[in-house]
């Protein structure tokens, strides 16, 4: 780059400082790599801005550039980790020390510490002092911020394998597998209660069978029990005339546990939870139900995704609605109450945004599968707690959406040549993932950053030699804890020690 287009550049920016255009000040700092500004970097850093951070970092160096920038990158990590664990204590570090300069070259420790108080746009001349021999600015190679962040997904996974938690014993993690005297066959969907007191399964058989602990003593230290009504009924679907491999086994709980709603394949059942009584039986879409959801405000009102691309809202007081905007079956559906929408996601990934009542579709948009990877493998999607990012769950990746403008805020991508995601569910608080690959691992994600920070090896919860992996997963609705439907038919339930209390550990520096 020429003297003359980098003064061209510092008069942009001067430019936008003094039309008050801080924000755009900020990005073209960023694109462009010509200033890195350290009383903004501060200024992010102690409000805890983590993801604004890195994504201004990113413009000056690449996560994997040097040590030193893995040390960087590792820090601003850890204490976003920090932060979520101990908030008041982290906030009073970040006040009095809010990053450790010395992490930083020492030939930039000038540049640092002087740009305190600077003008916020130096003159070109102070540009040409930071650069190196071959006249590209020391702080790094920069570039477009969403190309360093399709980089930053693919190597992440070598990175933060440095600082990963891994459990590979059974003495590491308490692990609980449940009674299955039933002996059902793999376990197609899982979920807890809404107090916690209880698991739910469906088996591949179309049985389901229900484990409930005394009192508050749902852990992974106390068995639960496999509960069954003193009439000694089994709720089981039907599957008349289901051909084996055309199934979907989906079911639902409604908020207050009375009843359960499930299929098979065949004819849709509403059970008593009290009892196991079959209420009533309705028939599915012509094409198949492939999952279904109560309305979380008013039971008397499912939502059904169908093989055939459609949504199915009924209501026992209305006629059923149909709602056309998907080309393949229905994999996946979340309600927000706070947004007041139904968000849907079909097997070819693409999302679709519903507002409820009126029926209309707000927004539509497929997701950004990486490239040369199988689109058609969208397992779930899931609402955090506020009610208005969500999770969504593919084969090879996750990532989390923005509902209004479904923008992705946050992606991680299966390594390649690694197994693929078998399910994946939100903690009770939104603060964590918990993600089943094929081969039988476990990985622990942080939401802030989507990046795993724990990894449970089969070793831990399976016995040696097994060829069974996880086919569902769910979390306990208030503990750190989650359960897992195998594909021999068993649930195990887990948790970290009570001296441990979770799932991560926090490495020194020098660990990296």
């Amino acid at each position: 780059m020429s003297n003359f287009d980098k003064e061209a550049l510092f008069m942009i920016l001067q430019a936008l400082y003094e039309g008050h255009y801080e924000k755009a000040a900020h990005k073209f700092e960023q694109e462009s790599g010509i200033y890195f500004n350290m009383n903004y970097f501060e200024n992010e850093l102690r409000n805890g801005h983590w993801e604004e951070v890195e994504n201004y970092l990113l413009g000056f160096t690449e996560l994997t550039s040097n040590r030193y920038s893995v040390k960087l990158f590792f820090e601003i990590r850890k204490q976003s980790l920090l932060r979520q664990q101990h908030p008041p204590q982290q906030e009073k570090n970040l006040m009095s020390n809010p990053f450790p300069f010395s992490l930083v070259p020492q030939q930039q420790d000038n540049l640092m510490s002087n740009s305190v108080g600077l003008r916020p746009v130096p003159a070109g001349s102070a540009y040409r002092n930071i650069q190196n021999n071959d006249g590209v600015a020391s702080f790094g190679k920069y570039q477009n911020s969403e190309n360093a962040w399709l980089k930053l997904a693919k190597e992440a996974d070598e990175v933060t394998t440095i600082r990963i938690n891994e459990i590979k014993e059974q003495g590491q993690c308490r692990c609980l597998r449940l009674p299955d005297k039933l002996k059902c066959n793999k376990i197609s969907r899982l979920m807890y209660a809404n107090s916690g007191r209880s698991i739910l399964a469906l088996a591949s058989n179309a049985m389901h069978v229900l484990w409930k602990w005394d009192k508050t003593e749902e852990s992974a230290s106390v068995l639960p029990e496999i509960w069954e009504p003193k009439s000694g009924k089994l709720m089981v679907n039907d599957i008349e005339d289901v051909t084996n491999g055309e199934a979907d086994p989906c079911f639902s709980m409604s908020n207050n546990e009375v009843y359960l709603i499930s299929t098979s394949g065949g004819k849709i059942s509403v059970f008593s939870m009290a009892t196991f009584e079959r209420l009533c039986t309705f028939k599915p879409p012509p094409a198949g139900c492939t999952c279904l959801i109560f309305y979380p405000e008013d039971n008397n009102i499912l939502v059904i995704g169908a093989a055939d691309s459609n949504i199915l809202i009924y209501d026992i007081h209305e006629d059923v609605v149909c709602l056309k905007g998907h080309m393949k079956k229905i994999t996946g559906l979340a309600y927000s109450k706070e947004l007041k929408v139904l968000v849907s996601l079909d097997a070819e990934a693409q999302i679709c945004v519903w507002k409820w009542e009126t029926w209309v579709k707000q927004n539509t948009a497929a997701l950004q599968i990486p490239a040369g990877s199988n689109s058609t493998s969208a397992i779930r999607v899931q609402y955090q707690n506020d009610q208005i990012h969500f999770l969504v769950v593919h084969q090879i990746h996750l990532a989390i959406y923005e509902t209004t403008n479904l923008k992705r805020v946050k992606q991680w991508v299966v390594p390649r040549f690694s197994a693929h995601i078998t399910d994946a569910t939100l903690s009770s608080e939104s603060e964590m993932i918990f993600a089943s690959f094929l081969d039988a691992t476990i990985l622990v994600f942080v939401v802030g950053n989507l990046q795993p920070v724990c990894r449970i090896q089969p070793s831990a919860y399976l016995h040696a030699l097994s060829r069974v992996y996880p086919t569902a997963v769910d979390a306990h609705p208030t503990k750190n804890q989650f359960a897992l439907g195998l594909s021999d038919g068993g649930v195990c339930v887990i948790e970290p020690l009570n001296s441990v209390k979770n799932w991560f550990a926090c490495e020194t520096i020098d660990s990296c």
